[in-house]
């Protein structure tokens, strides 16, 4: 069972007040109680000047006790719980739900941070730059001819070394026929081999002269502020995604008890029996695997996104966080018809913005 946590844990009265007087200056030297003026007369000490008073050493100690018994006492009712077999199968459930919820926050928080640094510095704006970009362009280009270039002799390299190796040092016996076949290959391979080697010497001598520098007098400030505009089209791909995560995780209501979890502590919530709990994580664990692996996030989110931009409302022509009255459901199949995007299944009556699913409020732009 488990070692009362407060008899392990390096919190003592004489470390603790020894961390404590190392840690605060004092506001006068203590050996030197009484100061003199230059005639030698003792004078009234000089009062420090009033600031805000350290936290005595006794209520910094009874803070810390107090910390370390709410540990104990929550780690405690863990182990309890744990020990049951219906509760214990709930602790694991919450915490697989609350790993659900800790990883569409970190995706929606890795994604406001990536458009917030691609848009916050703006783009420079120079009468210089159809040259400069010219001359990237140009110098993207040879880049990839070179990088290709070297793939090739790398590629003829391995097949150089395979077929010599299957001609000269292997000691399975060669088939009718074999022999001359694995030479006249070695023979071509070497020739591709000097002709990728060639073509890659030609293009390192053809590097593309560097861009001019642009003037100094016509470059113009970077824009820091993120305009309204842009601030909601990072705000609506926010939005698409919280939704695919919720449409990702509505299977067994697997969505709505990860919500719960986010907002109650472990020995607060009850998600039923132990073999319920037990089908749920075995679900829990296919929906994960799913949402990692899929390949058309992009595009099913870029369709809502679509969606999202005829049916968000916003209160002022300055806000950038769309009402929550106009995010009610959540369409479950979006796409395109006759040009436009439509909602070709049913819709769910979940508003991520309001119920603040995944963390949303935190992500969004405000």
């Amino acid at each position: 069972m488990l070692t009362r946590i407060w008899e392990r844990l390096p919190f003592s009265e004489g470390t603790a007040k020894r961390a404590y007087l190392d840690s605060t200056p004092l506001p006068y030297e203590l050996d030197d109680p009484v100061q003199s003026d230059v005639a030698g007369k003792p004078k009234a000490r000089q009062e420090p000047a009033k600031t805000e008073q350290p936290v005595s050493i006794d209520a910094a100690i009874a803070r810390i006790r107090a910390e370390r018994d709410e540990y104990a006492r929550r780690l405690q009712r863990l182990e309890v719980m744990l020990a049951d077999p219906e509760k214990g199968q709930n602790a694991i459930l919450y915490f697989r739900l609350r790993a659900i919820w800790e990883l569409c926050n970190k995706d929606l928080m890795a994604l406001s941070c990536q458009f917030r640094d691609k848009y916050v510095a703006g783009e420079v704006q120079d009468k210089g730059a159809g040259v400069e970009t010219t001359a990237d362009a140009a110098t993207d280009a040879h880049t990839a001819r070179l990088r290709a270039a070297q793939a090739r002799v790398r590629a003829a390299q391995q097949e150089v070394k395979k077929l010599d190796f299957d001609l000269h040092k292997r000691e399975k016996p060669f088939k009718v026929g074999e022999k001359q076949h694995l030479t006249n290959a070695l023979v071509k391979a070497r020739t591709e081999l000097d002709a990728a080697t060639q073509q890659l010497k030609i293009l390192r001598s053809q590097t593309p002269a560097p861009a001019p520098a642009p003037k100094p007098a016509t470059v113009q400030t970077r824009t820091n502020a993120l305009t309204v505009q842009t601030k909601r089209a990072i705000n609506t791909t926010l939005i698409a995604l919280a939704q695919h995560f919720y449409l990702a995780y509505r299977e067994e209501q697997i969505a709505e008890m990860a919500l719960r979890a986010s907002q109650k502590s472990v020995d607060e919530v009850n998600f039923g029996l132990s073999s319920e709990c037990l089908a749920l994580g075995s679900k829990i664990r296919e929906l994960v695997a799913q949402v990692k692996h899929e390949s058309n996030r992009h595009e099913t989110v870029r369709k809502r996104v679509e969606y999202l931009k005829d049916k968000l409302r916003y209160a002022s022509a300055t806000d950038a966080i769309p009402d929550k009255h106009s995010l009610n459901s959540i369409p479950t199949r979006i796409a395109t018809k006759e040009g436009l995007f439509h909602n070709l299944g049913d819709e769910v009556p979940v508003n991520v913005l309001a119920l603040d699913y995944w963390g949303l409020s935190r992500a969004l732009l405000k």
